[in-house]
C-alpha cells in the first residue's frame, strides 16, 4: 500500500536514513500459490512499492508542507503555557482537566 510505504519511508528519512539494518517486510502473493516465480514477483512488487514510497516521502519533505501544517497545528505547545508545561512534564491532571 503506497500510503503506508510513504509514511514508513518518511520516518526513515527523518531519522537520517538507514544507519544499520534495513526493511523487514513480508510480501504476499495475490493468489494462493507457492510457485517460486509468484513469490519473487511478490517481493519485486513490494520493493517497487517501497521505492515509490521513498520518492514520495522525499518529495513531501522537500516541499515542507506537512512539516509546516504540523507546526501550525501544534503551535500552542510552544507558545501556550499549558502546552509548555505538558511538554516539560510539569502539568498536573487537574490543570489539564480545567483546560
Amino acid at each position: 500500500n503506497l500510503q503506508d510505504t510513504t509514511a514508513i519511508m518518511s520516518v526513515v528519512l527523518k531519522q537520517g536514513g538507514f544507519q544499520n539494518g534495513g526493511l523487514n517486510f513480508d510480501c504476499k502473493v495475490r493468489r494462493e500459490s507457492v510457485d517460486p516465480e509468484d513469490i519473487i514477483l511478490g517481493h519485486v512488487a513490494a520493493m517497487d512499492c517501497y521505492a515509490l514510497g521513498l520518492r514520495k516521502a522525499a518529495a513531501m519533505q522537500q516541499a515542507g508542507e506537512l512539516d509546516s501544517m504540523l507546526q501550525a497545528r501544534y503551535a500552542s505547545w510552544q507558545t501556550g503555557s499549558l502546552g509548555r508545561k505538558i511538554s516539560n512534564g510539569q502539568a498536573t491532571l487537574e490543570e489539564c482537566a480545567e483546560y
